[in-house]
């Protein structure tokens, strides 16, 4: 099922990929994981920690993780950008 708004959700260490449902999004402070928006299953870790990634922005705001630039999943295609709570489809 494809999910068009997502949940923050805060945790101390990364998950283990079993752990991680869909619809939410991860904050490790160091990682964001996720499974893919678009409901295929596929699992995602971001990282975010500037001494871990030259490549994502992460700003917190409205307890909301939002990222930048956009995710793409190269194994179904999905391509969006999360932001404040929202998926948003390029």
């Amino acid at each position: 099922m494809r999910h068009d708004t997502y949940e923050t959700v805060k945790v101390d260490a990364p998950l283990p990929p079993s752990q991680v449902e869909p619809g939410k999004l991860y904050d490790t402070g160091k990682w964001a994981q996720h499974r893919c928006m678009c409901g295929c299953g596929a699992y995602l870790s971001i990282p975010i920690a500037p001494a871990h990634s030259n490549r994502w922005d992460a700003k917190r705001e409205s307890g909301h993780l939002s990222l930048s630039p956009s995710l793409l999943n190269r194994p179904c295609g999905a391509h969006y950008f999360l932001e404040e709570g929202k998926v948003r489809w390029c």
